[in-house]
């Protein structure tokens, strides 16, 4: 499908300069150019490291998917930031996305809890990741994050905050 100027985004939240610039968004929702990377993260455990990559992706991973299924609870939760008074733009995260590549590399570094699913080679990783205000340095808003991405490829599958608050442990289905 060809590109029009006219499906360009408009100035506005939806777009962010700092994970996506405006040719990475044109190659990865206009085009469909599923293996575009934005982030490069590890994953730790056991001695062992690997790379997860968010990549453009599809309806079934990566940053499509994440927007579709996700991209409200991330809104809602950088909502619920600022009613407390946290200022996102202070740490560099300028919309919905923003917040989740920076929360999905948070957990991946700080992970407390894992599942894995060997019959599908999927890992997740929770952890909670805590917003603070840049004046005061106290914590506005902690909320638990969970993360899955495959292990038998460098694919990041999705980010989100769960539901349930009270969630220990992940299992990725």
């Amino acid at each position: 499908m060809p590109f029009k100027s006219e499906d360009a985004p408009s100035e506005g939240p939806s777009i962010s300069p700092y994970l996506l610039d405006f040719g990475q968004w044109v190659s990865c929702i206009q085009i469909g150019n599923e293996n575009d990377v934005f982030m490069n993260y590890q994953f730790a455990k056991d001695g062992q490291i690997q790379d997860v990559r968010l990549k453009c992706g599809n309806d079934y991973y990566g940053y499509r998917h994440i927007k579709k299924k996700h991209e409200t609870d991330w809104n809602k939760l950088m909502t619920a930031g600022e009613a407390l008074g946290w200022v996102p733009e202070s740490q560099g995260i300028e919309s919905w996305d923003d917040l989740m590549a920076q929360s999905a590399g948070m957990v991946l570094f700080g992970w407390q809890n894992t599942g894995y699913n060997p019959g599908n080679s999927k890992r997740c990783a929770i952890a909670k990741v805590q917003w603070y205000r840049m004046d005061t340095f106290q914590v506005v808003l902690s909320k638990r994050i969970i993360v899955v991405f495959a292990t038998d490829s460098d694919r990041l599958i999705t980010a989100y905050p769960p539901k349930d608050q009270n969630t220990q442990t992940c299992y990725p289905s």
